[in-house]
């Protein structure tokens, strides 16, 4: 092993925390360092007596709370890469230690090296290297996956069966709004539109469309942790249990460890996938064929592959265990500590048992199993998620999760179900309810959410959309909620305290949200617009004014002309059956890129509250919450207020066109609007001339360009409200 140094403090159950990373490009070790800084900031904080009021999250707003930011992915790849890089080890760091120490050990950096588990032990999965393989061979462009999903969920719908309302809204967004912003920014930043839509979207695309992807991620899950555990038998072993046995002290005995998984993203669904495959029985895992009819969604294709490294891992662990087994032959407890860690170990290492002259003969390489051991699955104690899709994989392939209905493909239930927790916020657009998750059969035997209020929270802490989806692993807060109610504590079960509104929701985040849905990105729009046709109107050259013109009305409305041809080059089922259709099809006014993105805009809003709501409970002011019940903080323009928001928006459309219009009035007739109001403040403007008469124009073109595009946010808002509807 790594360390061969001895620590005389008495053996506690290793905590293992596993983090899963999610979509987009990651090295190796990137996603865990802000895990360990703000577990090290957890245990760092400014002590509280335990009869003392102040809350959890109080402490975490503490001016004594330290802020972290030095674990780079070295660190812990300093710890975790073993073997000349091949296989995988945990990192652990000094100062952040399992138990809740008044007086901890300075963390800054310094590699633990007590044997007995004082400290949290990190690792971090990476599994992007499959992603990235695969991808490069078998994932689709964002136009071809997308369409080819909205398609076959709308003959899912056509047929009767079962849709989530946000599926298909989402699903058309990406279409018809996603797909157009892809191919104007290819044209400027071609490396960036590839990394967004090709990385982060075809990510998604090929872990639900590709099963092979699923499957080899899913064994790389199985195999890192089956290695994990193996090494943290033999590291306490050879540093623990050989070295009271070297000092005839007495022998202690194996506890086996607790796993938390955090996972991110599409993360979740991955680790989500692993957790539940590791419980299916291990026939199907094998894919020996009975007369059984197994769901169509088992087993998982590519989950037999082996790839290369693993084999050569393998050789080494079994071989280390193979050691011990023969060494302790006459010592049941611990022949039975490496069967529970590899069930098939007496016909594993029995196998070569033959001596020659008295002397053992070296012992066989012993080749990678044929699928995981997954001896640690009855040790994963809390799985949490954030920014999960986990819900919006089961509605957009469902087929993929068939095996979820049938509880007779999993093996007996462990002793204790996992906890499963689920975060996210309101401005995420992965993130989502676990409503379809928990209502399947294999969910409920597989995991504990009781009550369901702690367990399935969506908050509102970061308002900006979209960017939302990244800023978990920097929230002190949410993590200090996690390692004190969940890790340490386990309350968060038991406890009807443990979602507050002042540590799930932000007045400015509500604030922010709205402010981008509704203003900002009309006014960006709006601003754009305003700079085109002010140049046109103001411009001498006859050709660049009606150029600017022109450009500025096809980004706002555009002939179906383009799209038109490109369907029916690619599909001559899409032709219109008659010359007239034909014309009418190719003229027709179509959205253009920026009308697409104020509706896209405010339909995502739309989306995402009704994502959040999952049962519907929204707590009221002054009344308890009801923890039976799922947790969400968000707004109601959409719910059970929509003519009252709509009323408003018009409300700020017609006062903003009111303002356009007399600001018109004043600036282009003057004499006119002083005998209009029986005054004589603007017959001097009609004396104005130069830049300051272009800055009064721009300003009234963009007056009355903002006011047209509030009635088009009114009627966005309108139209997607009647679209996305709760169940």
């Amino acid at each position: 092993m790594d360390n061969q140094h001895q620590n005389s403090a008495s053996p506690q159950k290793r905590q293992y925390i596993v983090v899963v990373h999610g979509m987009g490009e990651q090295k190796t070790n990137v996603t865990a360092p802000p895990v360990v800084e703000r577990f090290g900031e957890a245990r760092h904080r400014e002590p509280v007596s335990p009869d003392s009021k102040k809350q959890w999250f109080q402490r975490s707003s503490s001016s004594e709370t330290p802020t972290y930011n030095f674990i780079i992915p070295a660190n812990l790849s300093e710890q975790t890469v073993r073997n000349d890089g091949i296989g995988h080890g945990w990192a652990e760091f000094e100062g952040i230690s399992v138990s809740q120490d008044s007086n901890p050990q300075e963390f800054n950096g310094a590699i633990s090296t007590d044997p007995n588990g004082k400290n949290f032990r990190f690792v971090d999965i990476a599994w992007q290297f499959i992603l990235r393989s695969d991808i490069e061979t078998f994932g689709s462009s964002t136009e071809e996956w997308a369409s080819a999903l909205l398609e076959k969920l709308e003959l899912r719908k056509k047929n009767g069966k079962p849709m989530a309302s946000w599926a298909l809204p989402m699903l058309k967004s990406i279409v018809n709004t996603a797909i157009p912003v892809k191919e104007m920014l290819a044209f400027k930043y071609a490396a960036l539109t590839k990394l967004v839509f090709d990385g982060f979207l075809g990510d998604v695309h090929l872990y639900g469309d590709y099963g092979r992807t699923r499957g080899r991620a899913v064994r790389h899950f199985h195999v890192v942790l089956d290695e994990i555990m193996i090494r943290d038998f033999l590291q306490w072993y050879w540093q623990i249990y050989y070295q009271s046995k070297e000092q005839n002290a007495k022998k202690p005995a194996y506890e086996p460890p607790e796993f938390t998984i955090i996972a991110h993203s599409l993360g979740s669904i991955m680790s989500f996938d692993s957790l539940v495959y590791a419980h299916i029985r291990d026939d199907i895992r094998r894919n020996d064929y009975t007369s059984e009819e197994w769901p169509e969604s088992l087993p998982f294709p590519g989950y037999d592959f082996i790839h290369d490294i693993e084999k050569k891992n393998w050789n080494y662990l079994h071989g280390k265990l193979q050691s011990i087994w023969k060494a302790e032959q006459g010592n049941p407890a611990i022949l039975d500590v490496i069967r529970h860690i590899i069930p098939n170990a007496d016909e594993l290492f029995n196998a070569d048992t033959a001596h020659a002259n008295g002397d053992q003969q070296e012992h066989k390489s012993i080749a990678a199993p044929e699928i995981p051991y997954v001896s640690w699955k009855n040790h994963v104690t809390n799985f949490i998620t954030i920014g999960s899709p986990i819900d919006k994989f089961l509605a957009l392939w469902p087929d993929n999760y068939l095996h979820l209905y049938d509880t007779g493909t999993v093996t007996t239930s462990a002793p204790e179900k996992m906890y499963h927790y689920n975060f996210c916020d309101e401005q995420d657009p992965v993130g989502h309810h676990l409503e379809e998750a928990m209502k399947t059969p294999v969910y409920q035997t597989l995991f504990n959410t009781d009550p369901i209020g702690n367990h399935d929270v969506v908050f509102r802490r970061y308002g900006i959309p979209g960017v939302a989806h990244n800023l978990y692993w920097t929230d002190q807060e949410l993590f200090f909620g996690i390692i004190d109610k969940i890790i340490d504590t386990k309350t968060a079960n038991t406890s009807d305290d443990f979602v507050w509104k002042e540590i799930h929701e932000k007045t400015r985040a509500f604030k922010s949200a709205k402010r981008w849905a509704y203003y900002l990105i009309p006014l960006i729009t709006t601003l754009a617009t305003t700079a085109l046709v002010s140049y046109g109107i103001l411009n001498d050259s006859l050709l660049w004014r009606w150029l600017s013109i022109i450009a500025a009305v096809l980004l706002w409305v555009q002939p179906n002309l383009l799209t038109a041809y490109k369907d029916e080059t690619a599909d001559s089922r899409k032709m219109a059956p008659s010359w007239l259709e034909d014309k009418w099809n190719k003229i027709r006014p179509v959205r253009g890129i920026f009308s697409r993105l104020v509706s896209a805009a405010i339909e995502w809003r739309r989306i995402l509250i009704v994502e959040s709501l999952g049962s519907n409970t929204v707590p009221v002011d002054n009344q308890p919450y009801d923890v039976s019940e799922r947790i969400a903080f968000q707004s109601q323009e959409m719910t059970d207020k929509p003519l009252k928001y709509f009323a408003l928006l018009v409300t700020v459309a017609t006062l903003s066109l009111a303002g356009s219009l007399a600001l018109g009035y004043t600036l282009y007739y003057p004499v006119e609007a002083d005998a209009l109001l029986h005054i004589n403040v603007f017959t001097h403007l009609s004396t104005i001339s130069g830049p300051w008469l272009n800055a009064g124009k721009i300003a009234f073109f963009f007056t009355l360009s903002y006011s047209l595009v509030r009635f088009y946010v009114a009627g966005s808002f309108l139209g997607a409200w009647k679209r996305c509807r709760p169940e």
